[in-house]
C-alpha cells in the first residue's frame, strides 16, 4: 500500500508546482522558493511554451565531446539529475490531460501509475543527490571539525 500511494502523493503535490507554471502567476511560484521542489521551476519553464502546456523540445545535452570524467562531475549530474525529473513530472501531467478527455479521472489517474512512479523515483533521486552534495561539502569546509577522515572525503 504503501510503496504506492506515497509516489502518487509526492507527485499529487509536484502537478500543482506544474499547474503553477503553466499559469505563469509569479505570486503562485513564490510559494514554493523555500520548498524543495523549488529546483524544478525553471526546468518546467524551459520544457514548456510560453504560456502553454506543450513541451517544446528538450534543452538540456551533455557536449558531444564529453569524457567519462564529465559524467562524473557532480553539478553536470544534478542538472541532468533535475532535468530528468522536469520531464518525467511533465510527462504524467501530459497523460493525465490527454487521458481526461477519453476516459474518467479514476481510470486517467491509474493509466498514470507507472509514470507517477518514475516522476516521484526521479524526484527523490535528485534530492538525494543534491543533499549527499551538500552533506559532502558541508564536511570538506568543517575541515578538522569533519566526522570524516581525509580518506573518507577522498573516496566519496
Amino acid at each position: 500500500g504503501d510503496n504506492q500511494m506515497l509516489p502518487q502523493q509526492v507527485v499529487k503535490v509536484l502537478l500543482k508546482l506544474v499547474a503553477a507554471v503553466q499559469s505563469g502567476d509569479e505570486s503562485l511560484l513564490k510559494e514554493y522558493e523555500m520548498t524543495d521542489m523549488n529546483y524544478l521551476v525553471d526546468p518546467l519553464k524551459a520544457l514548456m511554451e510560453k504560456g502553454g502546456d506543450v513541451p517544446t523540445k528538450s534543452t538540456f545535452a551533455f557536449p558531444s565531446d564529453a569524457t567519462a570524467k564529465d559524467f562524473m562531475d557532480i553539478p553536470t549530474l544534478l542538472a541532468a539529475f533535475q532535468h530528468r525529473s522536469a520531464c518525467l513530472l511533465l510527462d504524467v501531467a501530459m497523460q493525465l490531460q490527454s487521458s481526461m478527455g477519453t476516459s474518467s479521472a479514476q481510470q486517467a489517474w491509474n493509466d498514470a501509475l507507472l509514470a507517477m512512479a518514475r516522476a516521484s523515483r526521479a524526484h527523490a533521486s535528485y534530492l538525494l543527490l543534491r543533499d549527499f552534495f551538500n552533506g559532502l561539502r558541508d564536511e570538506e569546509q568543517k575541515g578538522k571539525g569533519s566526522c570524516l577522515g581525509p580518506e573518507e572525503g577522498t573516496v566519496l
